[in-house]
């Protein structure tokens, strides 16, 4: 979907994006991509109707602080540098990732290199495997 369509628009009238530039460029920008919801990103949908969602809003927006949010930067940075740290060896991502640099026209190629790489060493994805399934 990504090659013929990179927004979608959905049936609320929500716009998806499905290009890393593009994604990465709204992230950037909240001025210009902003819903004017909150003070908060993401929070919720502003195509809501403010009656029925205002008290969900006021319930929840204590928990999308700036103070709790960088707590939860902390977190989700711990877990991808320990994630980052477990997949170190599982493909030639390196190599692999200098060559991708996000260029979304690339992507085919990428995930087809990775899952080369991935098929040359089952012992090095194994463990993690075994480690996942334990978690489902």
């Amino acid at each position: 979907m990504r090659h013929r369509c990179p927004v979608a628009r959905g049936v609320y009238l929500n716009l998806s994006m499905f290009r890393h530039d593009d994604v990465m460029r709204v992230l950037n920008d909240p001025e210009t991509f902003s819903n004017a919801v909150s003070s908060s990103l993401s929070l919720p949908n502003g195509m809501d109707s403010p009656p029925e969602h205002t008290q969900y809003r006021s319930i929840i927006q204590p928990y999308f602080s700036p103070r709790r949010m960088t707590i939860f930067e902390l977190v989700c940075r711990k877990i991808a540098t320990s994630l980052d740290r477990l997949l170190q060896n599982v493909a030639s991502r390196n190599q692999l990732r200098d060559w991708f640099e996000r260029v979304s026209e690339r992507w085919d190629g990428f995930r087809q290199r990775y899952e080369h790489g991935l098929d040359a060493r089952p012992t090095n994805w194994q463990p993690i495997l075994d480690v996942a399934t334990k978690w489902s």
